[in-house]
């Protein structure tokens, strides 16, 4: 699941691909998973990394909160079909 974290603003300048941190991503780091984690690629099929992120957006984002908290259930249910 690709998902962006709401609150992000960075940019991102070429060449090279520089990445433009935004206040919120300096103040309270990119939401766990999102495509403004650097390390979305890893994380963002990680039922944990999803309901952390759930968690941060529960507040101000409570739909998108529940998609992500789905997305882990759906995830948790697919490596335990796996594992059987």
């Amino acid at each position: 699941m690709r998902y962006r974290d709401p609150d992000c603003e960075c940019q991102v300048e070429y060449p090279g691909a520089y990445r433009r941190w935004c206040e919120h991503c300096c103040t309270d780091g990119p939401l766990p998973g999102s495509l403004a984690d650097p390390n979305w690629e890893q994380r963002h099929t990680d039922p944990a990394v999803l309901r952390e992120a759930a968690d941060r957006l529960d507040d101000d984002y409570p739909e998108q909160a529940d998609s992500l908290r789905r997305e882990a259930d759906r995830l948790d249910d697919e490596l335990a079909t796996i594992e059987k």
